[in-house]
């Protein structure tokens, strides 16, 4: 039988206590302890010893008690206790899914940060890779810096090294001087071929190939 049902059986009893004979009211409260008996195995269902303890206590109190009347053959505080117990079930029923669903609400608010903080961990977790990535990158352009900065050096020590060895000494243009004749001097480079040496070693001080003055200055850059 349906609960709400019951229920109303036990709010029509309250109605009929007077001007129904005893037999009456007996029938009744027989009908009323076995549905009784079906609500306190609803109300294990529902887990109410779980999540409202209390209530479940004062069901099974007004249970008792209503049965115990009952055997009495008191009936009529039988139907009172059992009035009571389904008003006190609808109070304890409707509490019950109240703390049920506010544990859902909790369960969910849970499961929800649990996921929030796996996806902050997980992107903690690829701003790290990131980091170590440009760490390596970092590193391995580190290691191309001083790998091109230790070249320069052993080309500047190259480069100090030449033009230490090279000797430059001053020539002064004398009349009826030409690059070439200039060149083929013994103590210049002996070749007037190398005139173009003369040439683009003294460059900025000159109009042209052609074109040079008594007393201007040469430099001598040796070969060497």
């Amino acid at each position: 039988m349906n609960i709400t049902a019951v229920f109303g059986i036990a709010i029509v009893a309250v109605g009929v206590l007077t001007g129904c004979s005893d037999s009456e009211l007996q029938s009744r409260v027989e009908k009323e302890t076995a549905n009784a008996e079906a609500v306190m195995a609803e109300a294990v269902a529902l887990k109410m010893p779980t999540w409202v303890p209390n209530h479940y206590q004062t069901l099974q109190t007004l249970y008792d008690t209503g049965q115990a009347h009952a055997n009495k053959k008191d009936y009529k505080k039988a139907n009172k206790t059992l009035d009571r117990f389904y008003t006190h079930y609808a109070s304890a029923k409707a509490d019950t899914l109240d703390a049920q669903k506010q544990a859902a609400l909790k369960i969910a608010d849970r499961d929800q940060l649990a996921a929030q903080a796996t996806t902050l961990q997980q992107r903690l977790n690829n701003k790290n890779r990131q980091y170590m990535a440009s760490e390596k990158k970092a590193t391995r352009l580190e290691e191309k810096v001083t790998a091109l900065e230790a070249e320069v050096a052993s080309q500047n020590a190259r480069l100090q090294s030449i033009q230490s060895a090279s000797k430059t000494t001053d020539y002064v243009v004398q009349p009826g001087d030409t690059l070439n004749s200039i060149a083929a001097q013994p103590t210049v480079y002996n070749d007037p071929e190398k005139w173009t040496l003369l040439y683009e070693n003294n460059r900025a001080s000159l109009e042209n190939e052609t074109t040079i003055y008594p007393g201007q200055v040469l430099q001598i850059i040796s070969e060497n």
